[in-house]
């Protein structure tokens, strides 16, 4: 029987916030990840100097803002209402590159549909799927958290 994780509670999280291209957006992160929504397991080996990929455990995410986020535009994935704005979330655990294990995308749109901010959290190669799993419940949490807004 596969246990369910305990619901993740962020009521005690750090919030991090910035202003990007006019978009100002806020978010929590998980105690341990940085503020740019990076991350090593435990016993994961952090990225070195000049290292050209992830690491096995470890997370890094792309924030998209402006001219980044109406490349992306409209992705398919689940339909989600993040405190009255249109998103959509993408969760690919077999994604092209080889280079990473999984990739969490997560769009925002505006009121007149056109992209606002994305995040793009991608997942080092050969990581657990414990690890895999317990990094989407956490993005899934920060995107619960997620206020943005256009200047």
């Amino acid at each position: 029987m596969v246990q369910q994780p305990a619901k993740l509670d962020s009521s005690t999280w750090p919030v991090a916030q910035g202003t990007l291209d006019g978009v100002t957006y806020s978010f929590k992160y998980p105690t341990g990840w940085s503020e740019s929504l990076t991350y090593c397991a435990p016993g994961a080996a952090k990225a070195g100097e000049g290292e050209a990929h992830l690491p096995k455990g470890c997370v890094s995410t792309d924030f998209l803002v402006g001219a980044k986020a109406r490349d992306v535009g409209r992705i398919n994935g689940d339909a989600l209402d993040l405190n009255g704005k249109a998103a959509v979330r993408v969760v690919d655990s077999e994604p092209p590159n080889v280079l990473v294990s999984r990739v969490y995308t997560l769009m925002v749109y505006g009121s007149d549909g056109a992209a606002l901010f994305g995040l793009v959290t991608m997942i080092g190669p050969n990581t657990e799927q414990a690890v895999q799993d317990e990094v989407t419940a956490k993005m899934d949490e920060v995107a619960a958290t997620l206020r943005v807004e256009k200047r």
